[in-house]
């Protein structure tokens, strides 16, 4: 185990860590590293670390100011709502920016912008109420699984509520 110095972001830096293990401090803010979790540094903040973690990241600039507005609101550590979902856009900016095609710097600006855009609603979510948390969580499992026979039964316990609570949340949001 060993400490990174600190450096001074020049960009903004969204890490995604793949394994547990190690410490980071995001502007004196310690966080423990763990797997599926995300640290997100601004321009001009201070990092530095303790060695060892692996993670993917992603470095980039704007000047658009709805996206700056929308990067505003992400927190700087947090897990999002599907993690697997979210490290494969990770991997798909990776990939679009090492391809060799012309427009690749077009279509990883748009894997990026495609990312943020998740990890902002993740982070909407967060702010509403768990009644409305639970119905979008049982929609987002109905999208990713509408090849599957669900339940009503298996949603509220993804969801962790009861069948009848469940049920009575998801037909008051839903109709």
């Amino acid at each position: 185990w060993s400490d990174s110095p600190p450096r001074v972001l020049g960009t903004f830096e969204i890490a995604m860590f793949v394994k547990d293990g190690g410490t980071a401090w995001l502007n004196g803010r310690e966080c423990l590293l763990r797997e599926g979790h995300i640290l997100f540094g601004r321009p001009g903040d201070v990092r530095w670390n303790k060695l060892h973690f692996q993670c993917q990241t992603i470095h980039f600039s704007t000047d658009e100011p709805i996206l700056l507005q929308m990067l505003d609101t992400l927190p700087q550590y947090f897990k999002p709502q599907d993690p697997e979902m979210t490290l494969e856009m990770f991997k798909a900016v990776q990939t679009a920016f090492e391809t060799t095609d012309a427009f690749s710097a077009v279509a990883a600006s748009g894997r990026i912008c495609e990312l943020l855009w998740q990890l902002h609603l993740h982070n909407a979510v967060e702010a509403v109420p768990i009644s409305r948390r639970s119905v979008r969580k049982a929609v987002r499992l109905i999208q990713r699984k509408y090849d599957e026979q669900l339940t009503v039964e298996r949603m509220a316990k993804v969801c962790g509520l009861s069948v009848s609570h469940f049920h009575k949340l998801f037909v008051e949001s839903t109709g």
